[in-house]
């Protein structure tokens, strides 16, 4: 995932906010998205005197289990807000304790890895004619040389080398556009070719790849857009 943000659900009447992403016997990995657990649920009403119900605690941002593998990059995930107490009344003056605050990550049964570096983000457009112009924004670490992997069918295989996941077919064709400028975003105007006799439309994916100066290449997060005939 990528450029996005997930949050759990919150919690009813004291009870724990959910998680923002529970990986499971999987691997899984988040780009530059951000993850939060839900907000826990409000203390009930007093029903005796004393301290009121206390708020639900928060969901955790990432839960790991069933031997899983959660990989971060460019992500911070965040543990989901304590609900609040019951609120003061005739039967508990007091009223009831927040609850706690949710864990960032919670690894009972799994693994994480964090990886290094600004994750490429890619901004276009869709659906895009042939023939037509059209703006694609690229994002990521500046002086970084930047190029784009297109396929018309998607994949997925994971590239230590390229720190990320290859979501594009490995029959790609590779197109270099430059180096990414000061402020960290790259900004172009292109036009899809001719789609070819009898094919009214195409779904195009597409993912972006930076070389850092260092020589550390990444994989962004992949964008999929339509390319329909230009009749339509």
């Amino acid at each position: 995932s990528g450029g996005s943000g997930t949050r759990g659900g919150a919690g009813e009447d004291g009870s724990s906010g959910g998680p923002g992403l529970r990986v499971d016997d999987a691997v899984v990995l988040v780009s530059g998205g951000g993850v939060a657990g839900g907000t826990g649920g409000a203390g009930g009403d007093c029903q005796a005197a004393g301290a009121g119900p206390a708020g639900g605690a928060g969901g955790s941002g990432v839960v790991v289990t069933g031997g899983g593998l959660f990989r971060a990059q460019d992500t911070s995930p965040a543990g989901g807000a304590g609900g609040p107490g019951a609120l003061p009344g005739p039967v508990c003056a007091a009223g009831g304790p927040a609850g706690s605050t949710g864990a960032a990550l919670s690894t009972p049964s799994g693994s994480s890895v964090s990886i290094a570096g600004v994750a490429p983000a890619l901004v276009a457009q869709t659906p895009i004619r042939e023939f037509e112009s059209f703006s694609v924004s690229l994002q990521g670490q500046p002086g970084s040389l930047a190029a784009l992997l297109s396929s018309v069918s998607p994949a997925s295989s994971w590239q230590p080398a390229a720190l990320g996941q290859l979501l594009v077919d490995p029959s790609f064709s590779l197109r270099i556009v430059g180096p990414i400028p000061a402020g960290g975003s790259l900004d172009l105007v292109t036009a899809f070719p001719d789609l070819g006799p009898g094919i009214e439309g195409v779904r195009l994916f597409t993912q972006p790849l930076l070389a850092a100066p260092s020589g550390v290449l990444t994989l962004g997060s992949p964008f999929t857009a339509i390319v329909v005939d230009a009749s339509f």
